[in-house]
């Protein structure tokens, strides 16, 4: 069966953004440390540190407050200037290797959208550098959904279906992260299609395209993609 809808996070999915998201990361604590070098949280003293930081909590909040050691006064004012950090910071993050050239045959099947915390300007800069930005029907980002609403709040994602123009029931939705909140994310939107009376089907697959050891056992997702191009075969199950 087609797929009604494939939704796509962003960071560690679409694209490798550790590098820099480390780097902004560190910028933003600046502002609280002007030498923030010589007193490095543990988990932005590599990149593989900063990884599986990232990887240990299911909300980015508590990540913030555990890992980096911020009151909630200052992670708010972090979250709000993260989008301009992102476009102020030059670094562009690779895309990963294939999906530049499977995006084009997902889209073919699919509207297709993006919901990420991360910002939508910086997301948009990526997409149009890869020549891709015209597959995506929506980005949902950071800016586009309220502070307290953030996944795994399914916000974003109902906002992503809307303007897609999908009601939910018209097939599966296929949702492709790489992380337990994604999953938690797509679920509950599914939960929240359900008390509208849409008998949604939404499908998580977690991606595995980077490093990192993101595994199904480990995010409690449907399906896993090992490659950009497992995506194509697994949409022939649904």
């Amino acid at each position: 069966m087609r797929p009604a809808a494939i939704l796509w996070d962003y960071d560690g999915t679409l694209v490798d953004s550790a590098v820099k998201n480390r780097v902004v990361t560190t910028e933003l604590l600046r502002r609280y440390d002007p030498d923030i070098e010589k007193h490095l949280p543990a988990a932005l003293q590599s990149v593989q540190a900063y990884r599986d930081a990232i990887l240990r909590w299911n909300d980015w909040r508590e990540e913030f407050r555990r890992e980096l050691g911020l009151d909630d006064a200052r992670i708010d004012e972090v979250a709000a200037r993260w989008s301009a950090a992102q476009l102020a910071d030059p670094l562009q993050p690779p895309m990963f290797t294939g999906l530049r050239d499977v995006l084009p045959q997902l889209a073919a099947l699919a509207p297709m959208g993006i919901c990420s915390q991360n910002g939508s300007g910086h997301i948009g800069l990526t997409l149009r550098r890869y020549g891709v930005e015209q597959l995506f029907g929506c980005v949902i980002g950071r800016d586009e959904v309220s502070a307290d609403r953030q996944k795994p709040h399914p916000d974003g994602f109902l906002l992503a279906l809307e303007k897609l123009g999908v009601r939910g029931d018209e097939g599966p939705i296929l949702f492709i992260g790489d992380h337990a909140m994604d999953v938690q994310y797509a679920r509950a939107a599914q939960q929240q299609l359900g008390q509208r009376g849409i008998n949604a089907r939404v499908v998580t697959v977690t991606s595995r395209f980077g490093d990192h050891a993101c595994l199904n056992s480990l995010t409690g997702g449907d399906l896993c993609a090992v490659e950009p191009e497992d995506l194509l075969t697994l949409t022939e199950r649904l």
